[in-house]
């Protein structure tokens, strides 16, 4: 046993306490005044712009405990324009371990945002944010991001959308990654969610994508909807849809379904008149039974098509004669280039052997497509089915048999398949048959 002088002692002790008390206290110290310096807040902003190849400001950064931040004040903007792109009053991130569905642990990060919004102009940056990530999870690391708030504000100019109790994640598993967000729409009772999900695949080269839209719960407003898919802006201000989507990317396009859908409040008018040389306006809802795309072109469409009290062209009724064979009722009484309807109402089939219409007015003996206060104007065609290319050219031409080369005829046939080859190759031998004599589609 050493006996050590007195003085030894306290020498000893002395050292351990500024080695082990001291020291630590002071790095402690100066590490917590470091968290609250402008440097260190401009590191993390760099850090986290280098990440996401956008522009981050802070107002201020905490470090609750290891693995727990919070920023507040979080703001994202386009590194070229300064457009802001994304806002959250706080911001919580927490690194974790969770369970996924084979029970396996995985590192996970979990967001919890406050009072979040976002530009929806500039959706796309976040995007190609969103992107990466996908393609970083499949090529790095294995790390599971789940995101939470209570509301998410989309603004679109003078529109704000309001998505309440929000829940996203982004996931790897062997075949690539997948995002997926839940969401529910205020005052809007619905039994389940509406989800939507996006899917990187590598199994092919390059890896390619694939995204889903589930809302047979409840209708979506479809300038909610346009902010990722444009088309749907054409349908007006007022339209919804509900029904699920499906989609897969592939070199040439894609292709997908639509499914038990549903389109509601349909302005004719944007849809038709705006795009047309024609007039149609009104109000209507349109059935998708079933709609197949592929390489981004209608293969194949089946469903109802109605409208109450609009204004539609004689230009229009005309072509829908000439072109598409509808038998032509008595002349509307009122004169003018424009006359007025009380109802269209018609069953369609689109496929590869052409168009299928059945009018489904009621109270006129014959099948009426369209009618007015007396009588029926327009009826079903006097044969079926009608080439594609005469539902072309009763849209897009009124002055002879031949289409013509304009911009909207142009749009429009690049979005149908035309000839042989458009027919889906998983459609059965019955449903290729003709629509019941009922007027509805077959079961």
């Amino acid at each position: 046993m050493f006996h050590f002088h007195e003085t030894t002692q306290r020498r000893a002790g002395l050292a351990g306490f500024v080695l082990l008390c001291i020291v630590p206290t002071i790095a402690t110290a100066s590490w917590c005044a470091w968290q609250h310096t402008p440097a260190h807040l401009d590191a993390v902003a760099a850090r986290l712009s280098e990440e996401l190849r956008l522009d981050v400001s802070l107002a201020r950064v905490r470090h609750l405990c290891p693995g727990v931040d919070v920023y507040d004040e979080l703001r994202v903007s386009d590194p070229e324009t300064g457009q802001e792109i994304a806002y959250c009053r706080m911001l919580r991130a927490e690194w974790t371990e969770a369970t996924d569905a084979q029970g396996q642990r995985r590192e996970t990060l979990v967001l919890t945002a406050v009072e979040p919004r976002m530009n929806a102009a500039r959706l796309d940056r976040l995007g190609g944010a969103l992107d990466r990530l996908l393609r970083w999870q499949i090529a790095r690391r294995a790390v599971d991001v789940r995101f939470h708030a209570g509301r998410l504000v989309l603004k679109s100019g003078d529109n704000a959308y309001t998505l309440t109790d929000p829940w996203a994640t982004l996931q790897s598993h062997s075949s690539g990654a997948e995002a997926r967000c839940d969401f529910r729409l205020p005052d809007v009772p619905m039994s389940r969610p509406i989800r939507i999900r996006l899917v990187r695949n590598r199994k092919t080269l390059p890896s390619t994508g694939g995204f889903e839209l589930d809302a047979r719960s409840a209708a979506v407003p479809c300038g909610l909807l346009a902010l990722a898919i444009p088309s749907f802006e054409s349908l007006g201000a007022r339209a919804s849809f509900a029904g699920l989507i499906t989609a897969t990317e592939s070199a040439d396009g894609w292709s997908g379904e639509v499914s038990n859908a549903r389109l509601s409040d349909v302005d004719l008018d944007r849809l038709i008149s705006d795009r047309f040389p024609h007039c149609l306006s009104g109000v209507a809802r349109a059935d998708i039974r079933l709609a197949r795309f592929r390489d981004g072109r209608i293969a194949f469409a089946e469903g109802n098509l109605a409208a109450a009290r609009g204004l539609i062209s004689r230009s229009l009724m005309a072509a829908a004669v000439e072109h598409l064979g509808l038998f032509e009722g008595p002349p509307p009484r009122i004169s003018g280039s424009v006359v007025p309807y009380e109802m269209l109402a018609v069953a369609y089939r689109l496929d590869s052997t052409g168009l299928q219409l059945r009018g489904q007015c009621p109270g006129v003996g014959r099948r009426a497509i369209l009618t007015d206060r007396d009588s029926f104007l327009l009826g079903d065609p006097l044969s079926q089915p009608q080439s594609i290319l005469a539902l072309v050219q009763t849209l897009t031409s009124d002055d002879g048999p031949r289409i013509a080369v304009s911009g909207s005829s142009q749009r429009l046939m690049r979005r149908l398949y035309i000839g042989e080859s458009a027919e889906p190759t998983d459609i059965e031998p019955s449903e290729a048959t003709a629509l019941r004599d009922d007027g509805l589609p077959p079961r």
